[in-house]
């Protein structure tokens, strides 16, 4: 039984011996810095993703005070916004998938710092058609290109390109911060006055209803009124007959008086008159 607990515990001591030895494996962390997120290795930046949404970027020498020395992998990858990009001095590594698929990607502005693009870091980039390099010809040549990166390698560079300065580089975002908040002022005046326009639509609106509303009261009122009137003038009209037929039977009466009375008149005057001595002599 001792020899049994003995030989447990040296396997024991000797397990917890070798996971000592075994070094320590740390991940980096990851920072984000505005439109980028970075991992630091070594004391060196690498770009890890680009979430901004600007057409033409300028990726920066340094990031929270740090250098920026390499594109890390898919980092650009199946941005639709990219028109054109500046990488510039200090990085020296392109990671694969980098900036693939961005279809929109028509310039590309390399440092003579590079010495390593990797696999498909320009796969599907068929808009690209400018290549600058700020380095010559010998140092181009002696860039290590990974395959499927034809969109680049088929291009003839601008040798010896003057990079962005990162000073104007910042003047250049500020600029368009400038603008962006300018525009942002303008639409926000635009809704203002289009909320004033929907106001005084909404009260010219209520104007017209309440308009509308006394014109037909007005034009309940008048059919009222014509209805009355023609109500009363229904009324009247067997009265204004009734008195049309009794007006009728009275002048009958008189012309019918007045020749009775003619008659007798002239029946009188035609009857001959007896005189006093022809009554005496039959």
């Amino acid at each position: 039984m001792k020899k049994v607990a003995k030989t447990i515990g040296a396997a024991f001591c000797t397990a917890l011996f070798m996971l000592s030895a075994m070094p320590v494996i740390v991940s980096a962390e990851s920072v984000k810095s505005g439109d980028y997120t970075y991992e630091v290795q070594g004391g060196d930046v690498i770009i890890m993703r680009y979430d901004g949404d600007e057409e033409n970027v300028i990726v920066p020498e340094t990031l929270d005070g740090k250098k920026v020395t390499a594109i890390g992998s898919k980092a650009f990858q199946m941005n639709g916004d990219l028109v054109s990009v500046e990488i510039s001095d200090g990085v020296k590594t392109i990671g694969d998938h980098a900036f693939a698929i961005d279809h929109s990607l028509e310039s590309i502005t390399l440092p003579a710092t590079v010495t390593d693009v990797a696999e498909a870091a320009f796969q599907q980039c068929e808009s690209l058609t400018t290549l600058n390099f700020a380095g010559d010809e010998t140092t181009w040549n002696a860039i290590t290109f990974g395959s499927e990166n034809e969109a680049i390698t088929a291009l003839k560079p601008n040798y010896n390109v003057e990079l962005t300065k990162q000073e104007e580089a910042a003047a250049s975002s500020e600029t368009a911060s400038s603008e962006i908040t300018s525009s942002a002022a303008a639409s926000s005046e635009i809704t203002s006055s289009a909320a004033a326009s929907s106001e005084i639509t909404s009260s010219a609106a209520a104007s017209s209803a309440a308009t509308s509303s006394v014109s037909t009261a007005s034009t309940a009122s008048a059919a009222t009124t014509t209805t009355t009137t023609g109500e009363t003038s229904a009324a009247e009209e067997p009265v204004s007959q009734g008195s049309s037929v009794n007006i009728a039977y009275v002048v009958g009466g008189i012309l019918v008086g007045i020749a009775v009375l003619d008659i007798i008149y002239w029946s009188v005057k035609k009857t001959p008159e007896v005189r006093e001595d022809d009554k005496t002599n039959p």
